[in-house]
């Protein structure tokens, strides 16, 4: 029987590869669209505000305690991060919106970045899931 934070190990994992294959095929219409998303206060706040919820699911699934036997660190880690971040993006959304359009800036990393996010996709499939 599949659980749900397997389930939640696999919808990351398949995130990141399509992100990843976004950002590194097509990164300028990928940044523009992240650029028209900036753009926009509310969302960036309401982003924030997905990103928070996303972090307690995961830490009430696996537990607040970061335990670091093997690669069970990994989904509280993500957890506590997404927490972070969503409670920056919806206390200073603007800071938001500024670090998403530098971060996708002409000649940026944005290529880089893509493929950093396929090979954790594949991480994550390979050696987070099945742990779970």
């Amino acid at each position: 029987m599949v659980s749900t934070l397997e389930i939640i190990a696999m919808i990351f994992a398949v995130w990141l590869v399509v992100l990843g294959v976004a950002l590194a095929f097509n990164n300028k219409g990928t940044c523009q669209v992240i650029g028209d998303f900036a753009d926009e206060t509310a969302l960036v706040w309401s982003w924030g505000l997905w990103v928070l919820a996303f972090g307690v699911l995961i830490l009430a699934w696996t537990g607040y305690v970061i335990t670091w036997a093997g690669y069970a660190w990994v989904m509280p880690l993500l957890g506590w991060a997404a927490i972070i971040k969503g409670v920056w993006l919806m206390w200073w959304p603007k800071m938001g919106t500024k670090m998403m359009k530098t971060y996708c800036k002409a000649g940026g990393l944005t290529m880089f970045a893509g493929i950093v996010a396929i090979l954790l996709g594949i991480f994550f499939w390979q050696t987070i899931v099945p742990m779970y």
